[in-house]
């Protein structure tokens, strides 16, 4: 029903997630990025584009994960492409792993891109709801995949 993206950046990993909505022809995209600054440019963006199942929005990354929670909205996918550091990593998916609808499919972007980032995955993988994990990609910026 719901997919979460958390790191919107300039929209274009949303764009494909939308494509993906659109051929299902059901579900939503609720994509937050930390930088404000950056909301017109990404419904401009999503506009030219043809994204029509997000929306973005803008502000604290824990703030709004804490609106999206007490809206309900019924998580069953998480793209986290926002904070590559180990501890905003791990706190995102503790914040995060009470509310998902299981199973539910989590995506990590970048699991090599720091020393912090690849104990964060580390952790994650080995975490007592993670059914399963796996490392796609090169060997230097690899998504982590997790069946929660």
């Amino acid at each position: 029903e719901t997919i979460l993206e958390i790191g919107t950046c300039i929209g274009i990993s949303s764009a494909y997630v939308d494509a993906a909505l659109h051929a299902n022809n059901k579900g939503e995209l609720i994509s937050l990025e930390r930088c404000d600054a950056l909301v017109p440019f990404i419904n401009q963006n999503w506009k030219v584009l043809g994204v029509k199942h997000a929306q973005v929005r803008g502000g604290d990354i824990t703030q709004l994960l804490n609106e999206i929670i007490d809206e309900g909205h019924v998580i069953d996918m998480v793209f986290d492409d926002e904070n590559h550091h180990e501890q905003p990593t791990l706190d995102k998916f503790e914040q995060l792993l009470p509310h998902l609808v299981l199973p539910t499919l989590y995506v990590f972007d970048d699991i090599q891109w720091s020393d912090g980032m690849k104990r964060a995955w580390n952790r994650i993988k080995q975490h007592k709801h993670v059914a399963v994990s796996i490392a796609l990609g090169n060997p230097s910026l690899r998504f982590g995949v997790c069946i929660i």
